[in-house]
């Protein structure tokens, strides 16, 4: 259960975790991307001042605790923490599924220098290319798109469900 977004249930093990992955890489740039807590909110700032004990060279945040999973509004307010607290502006990550979406979060949030997409691209392969005022994925694409996923899944997940589950979201 100390795995993943699993740990951040465990702050003093994240702690120890990264003294000794720092520790062990002093030239090395290391990212985390991370979710907000385990089960609660306001689990962040503890977790945040952790995380500020350590060079991180980029910090992606998913401003959800693990039990939301994907369900229900990002926590913005966690993210704005990040923000007033990092010297580097932290990366966002959560629930930017179209174009208007992302330019209304860029117009928002001006210091940010990156976004992550994740499912927004799944949801529309072209969303990149259309931030960047490009065309629409055609139907081709989008067929290309969904056999390559498909086929992807099926080979990395286990029997039919769990590849329809992956599908369907």
């Amino acid at each position: 259960q100390a795995q993943g977004a699993g740990l951040l249930a465990y702050p003093e093990e994240l702690d120890r975790c990264l003294e000794e992955v720092f520790a062990a890489l002093p030239d090395m740039r290391v990212s985390i991307k991370t979710r907000i807590g385990k089960n609660d909110p306001a689990e962040w700032g503890r977790l945040l001042a952790i995380y500020g004990k350590y060079p991180v060279s980029e910090l992606i945040v998913h401003p959800r605790v693990q039990k939301e999973f994907y369900r229900g509004a990002v926590h913005r307010d966690a993210f704005e923490l990040a923000l007033a607290r990092r010297r580097e502006p932290p990366v966002y990550n959560g629930d930017l599924f179209t174009v208007a979406e992302a330019e209304d979060f860029c117009r928002q949030y001006p210091q940010v220098r990156a976004v992550m997409l994740g499912r927004g691209l799944v949801a529309d392969p072209a969303l990149g290319r259309r931030l960047r005022g490009g065309a629409a994925a055609s139907r081709q694409e989008l067929e290309a798109f969904h056999h390559r996923l498909l086929a992807d899944y099926r080979r990395r997940l286990s029997g039919d469900t769990p590849v329809l589950h992956r599908m369907r979201e």
